[in-house]
């Protein structure tokens, strides 16, 4: 089993057929003027396992922790998911976990976004990504209502 890939987003939403959208990806800086500030997250894991590696029934558990600069957990999420039917057995195993996080940040700094994956056998994959909390520029935009344009008749 190998971690391919996880993406941060601003949100996600899934269909009928279970399909994922990420909306707005890669969303891993956060420029706010000051702390604490709340937002959410989305993480997508993307999962591989070789042909024959995972087997319907098998059990896999997975975690979503987000660590502060300094080293605190801020959020943390543990499911297990068991394995359906394989509809290609010839072909490796693809999926995508999704979770969306609700996170409040008190550090400025590189926050770790890290996804472990653990099946029943012990075989177990990790990835992380980097989050940053930022001061914004002076030069940063901000949007006003004052400052939208007002249409006039």
């Amino acid at each position: 089993m190998k971690l391919e890939w996880i993406i941060l987003a601003e949100g996600i939403g899934q269909d009928a057929k279970g399909a994922t959208t990420a909306i707005g990806l890669n969303q891993n800086i956060l420029a706010t003027p000051s702390l604490p500030a709340t937002t959410k997250r989305a993480v997508i894991a993307h999962l591989m396992a070789d042909q024959g590696a995972m087997n319907p029934g098998d059990r896999v558990t997975v975690r979503f922790t987000v660590t502060s600069p300094s080293g605190h957990v801020i959020a943390a999420q543990t499911a297990q998911a068991t394995i359906g039917q394989i509809a290609w057995p010839d072909l490796p195993v693809y999926w995508d976990l999704p979770v969306e996080l609700l996170l409040t940040f008190s550090e400025y700094g590189t926050h770790k976004f890290e996804v472990s994956v653990q099946t029943a056998n012990g075989q177990e994959a990790e990835e992380r990504i980097d989050f940053y909390v930022v001061v914004p520029p002076e030069s940063f935009p901000a949007v006003h209502q004052s400052s939208l344009p007002v249409a006039t008749s």
